[in-house]
């Protein structure tokens, strides 16, 4: 149903993206700086592989992507009981004015949140729980989006 065996990395190609949320992490970021125009395509692989959809359930229409959304609502049956979790879904839902949680849930998916969700949801599978500092990070980017 989800991937959370793999590290999300387009955020690293994204000059914006690693400046705000990696400058003080322990990386050698200089070799990724000649790819940053990949970073859009990076995104949508790392969304297609945490979401594990095949290519059959992958309908393309230009640069429009829909998918399968009973995926995406069987995982969020199962995050929805973290409370930390629910308070991000709610603020997204509020400041892009969202009409359900539901919706709220998938515009965490979006550019802009996705590498940070991921690790919140990593967390709530594999650990059962969320890390304080990966919620307080994705609360902080949707404050200051």
């Amino acid at each position: 149903m989800y991937n959370s065996q793999f590290v999300c990395t387009y955020s690293f190609y994204d000059t914006t993206l690693r400046n705000t949320y990696h400058k003080d992490e322990k990386y050698d970021l200089e070799d990724v700086e000649e790819f940053e125009e990949l970073s859009e395509l990076i995104y949508k692989t790392d969304l297609l592989r945490a979401l594990q959809f095949t290519v059959d359930e992958v309908e393309s229409s230009g640069d429009n992507v829909c998918f399968n959304n009973e995926k995406l609502f069987e995982l969020y049956n199962i995050l929805k009981i973290d409370v930390g979790f629910m308070e991000c879904i709610e603020k997204i839902r509020v400041k892009h004015c969202c009409e359900d949680s539901e919706s709220g849930f998938v515009a965490l998916f979006s550019y802009d949140y996705f590498f940070l969700t991921h690790k919140c949801i990593c967390d709530i599978l594999n650990e059962g729980k969320n890390c304080s500092d990966n919620i307080n990070r994705l609360k902080d980017a949707i404050e200051q989006s």
